[in-house]
């Protein structure tokens, strides 16, 4: 199954946070995907070619959070103290699904912006 597509904007100056829901199957057949056991990780970039992310979340450094894993429910997040930082415009990124000794799936993926603030 191929990753779903989905842009986010990234508001500086802002908290971002973006809840979503891990299905596998599509349509009447999706169930929530049970994340207990399972890494998440998720890289913004420039270009899919550029070496150096400008932005990674993962379960471990609370860019991920588990809301309820039984359920697949998860919230992006990142904080209005690395959103102020933000100095690129667009990038892209994707969503991967670890499970330990089996497989990764990339399972979201799309293009990533920054939209200006004027407060601060």
């Amino acid at each position: 199954m191929s990753a779903a597509k989905y842009d986010i904007e990234i508001q500086r100056y802002a908290d971002f946070v973006l809840p979503l829901q891990i299905l596998t199957g599509s349509g009447e057949n999706a169930v929530a995907t049970d994340l207990t056991d399972k890494e998440l990780r998720m890289q913004i970039r420039r270009t899919v070619e550029e070496r150096e992310y400008l932005t990674e979340l993962n379960t471990d450094n609370g860019g991920i959070n588990l809301v309820a894993a039984t359920e697949g429910r998860i919230e992006l997040v990142i904080g209005e103290e690395e959103t102020r930082n933000f100095n690129w415009q667009e990038g892209v990124y994707d969503l991967l699904l670890i499970t330990p000794g089996e497989r990764t799936r990339r399972i979201l993926q799309g293009k990533a912006s920054v939209s200006a603030g004027v407060t601060r």
